[in-house]
């Protein structure tokens, strides 16, 4: 086994993953061998630990996908930015200042409109604990991970059912103790911490999971929860397939994972400029009522009316190369089914309109792109 990761120039980064992370690229027909037959085991310390049988011929899938402990205030409210009091000055996740360390007490009581998710109406842990005993071959996990991207207020109201959720156990992390932990002891992290750190993705991701990961191999696909600015730094160190050459990347070039009767094309669709803004939850009171006949159709959109043309430019550009590898792969293989976080057809709703979720990814595509794509396989939309 190799350590994932060891580059001296990152250890300000480290600090936020104080864990050892290792991987076997399992290349040898030995290691195949024994992978197939579940044989193979890997040694820590003195002590064996079995890998999931990888089996070359899977028929049952387990498709999963934005799992994590939902907490996204509009307005996090840490701190009082016009004033200057108790400024929060770390970065920004989709506009909002995450405070990861300088947050108050009095930050916590202010009152905060967002989507929030008690603790108390989490069910993953139960949903995959109960996979467990499903003999999966195969687990599809289809992006988003990481829902934690700051603490939760305590005096919170949720924008969809107008009720407070109680998630505020996440601000006070069991983990904070100066007690000795002693060798191979599991520790349970839940209620956890929050942010893009090893507390964080052990509560939202780890430990909820645990059970499922020890039986069962998994493909872990990028969401936008996981772009560099959110949950990537985490992602690239624990879940992507590709070789770390730095903390995060922007985009993953499309790849295939394929089995003894076909073959699954992943597109790292995680971060795509989109028209607008894109519009891709649906929202109270956003939606026109549905039609008495026909069906429902998308507005058109036109992009050169758009602030972010050029982007949108850069982007159509890189799905449009990453689309015609997925062609290519596609023909290495009779059965083929397509692997994006993102739909590719999907409608949402924006001011009472219908519009295209993903206009940039639809247009990215080609005439032939998806001929021998016998089905493709989503997660994200709300």
């Amino acid at each position: 086994m190799n350590v994932r990761l060891a580059i001296p120039s990152m250890t300000i980064k480290c600090r936020m993953f104080p864990v050892k992370v290792c991987e076997l690229i399992a290349v040898t027909e030995s290691h195949k061998k024994l992978l197939e037959k579940g044989l193979l085991s890997l040694n820590w310390k003195g002590k064996s630990y079995q890998v999931p049988r990888v089996t070359s011929n899977p028929s049952r899938f387990m498709f999963i996908s934005d799992t994590g402990l939902r907490i996204k205030p509009t307005n996090l409210g840490l701190g009082n930015i016009a004033t200057g009091e108790a400024p929060c000055n770390a970065s920004t996740v989709y506009g909002l200042h995450q405070c990861p360390f300088n947050f108050t007490q009095q930050d916590l009581n202010q009152p905060q409109t967002g989507n929030f998710q008690g603790l108390d109406e989490w069910y993953f842990k139960q949903l995959v604990d109960d996979a467990a005993s499903k003999d999966v071959d195969v687990i599809m996990h289809l992006g988003d991970y990481l829902y934690r991207q700051g603490p939760c207020p305590i005096n919170n109201t949720d924008i969809l059912d107008k009720e407070t959720k109680d998630c505020s156990a996440i601000n006070f992390p069991e983990h904070a103790t100066e007690e000795e932990i002693a060798e191979d002891t599991i520790m349970n992290y839940i209620p956890g911490e929050y942010g893009d750190n090893w507390w964080g993705w052990w509560g939202d991701f780890f430990w909820p999971f645990l059970k499922l990961l020890k039986e069962t191999p998994l493909v872990a696909l990028r969401g936008n929860h996981e772009v560099c600015a959110r949950g990537g730094y985490g992602y690239f160190m624990f879940l992507s397939p590709v070789e770390m050459q730095d903390y995060c990347l922007g985009n993953v070039p499309p790849y295939s994972i394929k089995f003894q009767h076909e073959q699954f094309l992943v597109m790292d669709d995680s971060i795509i400029e989109e028209l607008y803004g894109g519009n891709d939850h649906f929202l109270p009171g956003e939606c026109p009522p549905a039609p008495n006949t026909g069906s429902i159709v998308p507005i058109e959109q036109n992009r050169h009316n758009d602030t972010n043309d050029q982007d949108i430019q850069e982007h159509l550009d890189l799905f449009t190369r990453n689309f015609k590898k997925i062609e290519e792969m596609s023909m290495e293989a009779e059965v083929n089914f397509y692997l994006g976080h993102r739909p590719l057809f999907a409608i949402g709703c924006n001011n009472g309109s219908v519009v295209t979720v993903d206009w940039t990814l639809q247009q990215s595509l080609g005439p032939t792109t998806l001929d021998r794509i016998s089905a493709t396989f989503h997660g994200h939309m709300q």
